[in-house]
């Protein structure tokens, strides 16, 4: 038994060790020195589930690879959304390098909204691909900011000829004077969802703690739901586990951030999958559970 414990600890710290090299900033911290097992732990179920774009898609939704490369080909082909997306960039980017952000407590390096430049080739596409093969009718968001995400999902609805995302965020006023969320003047949650895709979405704001049970109630049955909202681990467990219960059989819940963890070096994501017993598959900080 100690033997088997030894190879156990061996295994997750070399886990953890790649990790470092890979995500530095996710795995070497203040929560690893004072509670250096469960933290290992964690990085090591996320490594573990972190596979590559399509092969994750595969795993989540069980499409042939045929399909899911199709679909990859029409999202990366789409050039006008892309066009429209790089329009956006560039309208952020002007107001922040115009604008005095000290009372948001921003830096111009990382401007919020969120725009990150990268996302079109990780998170944006992962959503976009699993909803195309999931073929959701229903999906439930939380925490929209720009509108980045909620525009890869709807594209797949749009170009899956069916579905409707329901989002809830913050009124603009909170998420700037208190998540210092930055929207270009004028603008606010969603700005950047293009107008032809605006028909399969509807915008609800508020807080999540009060309006994601409200919400489900009323739709009754979900096909996928996405956390994107506060990343603390009561909140991402809260909404978690009141949308998993209104989830179908084979619906899937995913989550932006899922190496956020707690004092104690504990993910709300995978203590989730371990309470539900399932498996989790990641792509670069975005994670997706099967029910």
């Amino acid at each position: 038994m100690e033997y088997e414990w030894f190879i156990f600890l061996l295994g997750n710290t070399l886990n953890y060790f790649t990790a470092v090299c890979k995500y530095p900033h996710y795995v070497l911290n203040k929560r690893f020195l004072l509670h250096p097992i469960s933290s290992i732990d964690t990085v090591s179920k996320i490594m573990k589930g972190n596979t590559s774009l399509l092969e994750s898609i595969r795993n989540l939704t069980n499409d042939k690879m045929d399909n899911i490369n199709n679909n990859y080909n029409d999202i990366k082909n789409n050039v006008e959304l892309h066009q429209h997306l790089e329009e956006g960039y560039r309208e952020l980017d002007n107001y922040v390098n115009n604008t005095d952000l000290d009372r948001f407590r921003y830096s111009n390096k990382t401007p919020s909204g969120r725009l990150g430049r990268d996302t079109q080739s990780n998170a944006g596409h992962f959503l976009y691909l699993i909803i195309r093969s999931l073929k959701p009718d229903t999906v439930v968001e939380t925490g929209v900011a720009s509108g980045e995400s909620s525009t890869f999902m709807l594209q797949a609805m749009e170009d899956n000829k069916k579905g409707k995302l329901f989002s809830i965020d913050l009124p603009l006023s909170v998420n700037q004077n208190q998540r210092k969320i930055i929207f270009p003047k004028n603008k606010s949650s969603g700005w950047i969802i293009p107008e032809n895709l605006k028909d399969r979405w509807e915008l609800h704001e508020g807080d999540s703690g009060d309006l994601l049970l409200p919400l489900l109630q009323k739709l009754g049955t979900i096909d996928a739901f996405f956390h994107d909202s506060e990343h603390s681990y009561d909140h991402m467990m809260f909404e978690y586990t009141t949308s998993w219960d209104f989830m179908r059989n084979d619906g899937i819940l995913f989550s932006d951030d899922v190496a956020v963890m707690n004092k104690k070096g504990r993910s709300p994501f995978v203590d989730f999958a371990k309470m539900h017993k399932k498996d989790i598959v990641v792509n670069h900080i975005v994670g997706a559970i099967k029910k």
